[in-house]
């Protein structure tokens, strides 16, 4: 807890719902990012635009989970 200016701050934990919410907004961005690698590499030919397709598909929602996990 932090305490600031007389008021204190407190985080609660999130339902069930929201974490499956989460999840699967999760899984939604990792299969986006997976599905942008192959269109890059495969339909434009563009190996460096489907690597970080495919590195911001995976990362940001890697990271998202293990915040949203810490949370818990």
């Amino acid at each position: 807890m932090r305490q600031n200016e007389g008021f204190v701050f407190t985080m609660r934990s999130p339902s069930d719902g929201q974490m499956k919410c989460r999840y699967a907004f999760s899984v939604i961005g990792i299969l986006v990012g997976i599905s942008v690698a192959l269109v890059f590499a495969v339909v434009f030919y563009n190996p460096d635009a489907a690597a970080w397709g495919l590195a911001s598909g995976i990362s940001v929602d890697l990271r998202y989970l293990s915040i949203a996990h810490a949370r818990c």
